[in-house]
């Protein structure tokens, strides 16, 4: 038939007889920071230890998204945990422990920038943790801007960076006990404070109108998510976890393989809650409106879509769209799980170093 271009043999798996439309309707990948894994086991060869393999990692990328023929190369083998720099900078440090099927544990960095994982044994456990450091705590005093508070530590008035630029007015009131992560290296790292506010303890909160720890800060959420899907969250299999993945005009958190179709995750974390009901967002967001129209129109040309409201603490019994802040955003919300995108909630085990996904959450729409 004139007009419609037959799928090429190296797309012609399942999931992957996706309409090809324009070239701007093709996704594009993109070079974002690398997927947070938990404890999942891998398929290993030797392949992957060559340079090679790390500078043409295309057997690695999932059915249904086109080549680029020039990507950064993967890491070098080191015996030190590996970090990055915006994990250094958030003062997140990834500890890679791996353990072989005879128990023999040892060292082994990640292959980062979309490469999988590979070893010279047969399958591998590869544990992530993720972590703050250098934790201390504080009292809320004012917040002038959306990206600085001010907060008593040991005495004095100290200027720190808040890791959220949502409201957050329901938990940051004068006299709130915070959790801040002191950087020791700031200067170093060209930042202006040395203290991010990464946690708050809210009085009365949850159904059980008890103080519960609620992790506030905005990167926790998508590195958390990242682990728990590689973890086995969807119950299915998942591999070739990616992340800021293009596609039109919007960027999705996660790209992924799912019993290998194609498949987009958005992440949102959701720090605010009355009475045990979870709510997005706090303050109006054209840019998630926007995001929701994308992953419709990506679930509506036949790829898996979800949007995953990470809910940043416990004793929550159920997630909504807050209607009262942005009507459209909840509209936008209902519309897409008409249209096949999947709204899926979660509460988390919230430490002062840690944030684990945990339970499902009822979604009511």
């Amino acid at each position: 038939m004139s007009g419609v271009r037959k799928p090429t043999p190296e797309s012609s798996v399942p999931g992957d007889n996706l309409p090809r439309g324009s070239r701007r309707n093709q996704l594009r990948r993109g070079h974002g920071s690398p997927p947070v894994l938990g404890e999942v086991p891998h398929e290993l060869s030797t392949a992957a230890h060559s340079k090679e393999c790390k500078r043409s990692p295309q057997q690695f990328i999932p059915a249904g998204f086109p080549l680029h023929d020039k990507l950064p190369t993967g890491t070098e083998d080191s015996a030190s945990p590996l970090t990055t720099p915006d994990m250094v900078r958030s003062g997140r440090v990834l500890h890679t422990s791996v353990k072989s099927p005879l128990n023999l544990a040892f060292r082994h960095p990640l292959l980062y920038n979309n490469y999988d994982l590979q070893l010279k044994s047969g399958k591998a456990m590869v544990e992530i943790i993720m972590q703050y450091n250098n934790i201390v705590t504080g009292t809320f005093i004012k917040r002038p801007n959306r990206f600085i508070a001010h907060v008593l530590i040991d005495g004095r008035e100290t200027v720190c960076h808040v890791k959220n630029t949502g409201r957050l007015r329901e938990f940051l009131l004068p006299g709130a006990s915070l959790l801040l992560e002191f950087h020791p290296d700031a200067a170093l790292q060209g930042r202006k404070t040395a203290y991010s506010v990464i946690g708050v303890y809210k009085d009365n909160a949850g159904f059980e109108h008890k103080r519960l720890l609620i992790n506030m800060d905005s990167q926790a959420p998508n590195q958390a998510a990242a682990e728990w899907l590689a973890g086995g969250g969807l119950a299915s299999a998942v591999t070739n976890i990616k992340r800021e993945i293009t596609y039109h005009d919007s960027r999705f958190d996660l790209a992924f393989s799912e019993d290998g179709h194609p498949a987009f995750m958005e992440v949102k974390g959701v720090t605010l809650e009355q009475d045990g009901a979870a709510m997005f967002p706090d303050a109006p967001t054209e840019r998630g409106v926007k995001h929701i129209m994308e992953l419709r129109e990506a679930a509506l040309e036949g790829y898996r879509a979800y949007i995953l409201f990470v809910i940043q603490m416990k004793g929550i019994l159920s997630f909504s769209p807050n209607r009262n802040t942005h009507p459209e955003f909840a509209d936008a919300l209902k519309l897409a799980s008409e249209s096949g995108v999947r709204i899926l909630a979660r509460d988390c085990i919230v430490t002062e170093h840690t944030m684990k996904i945990d339970m499902p959450v009822n979604v009511i729409l």
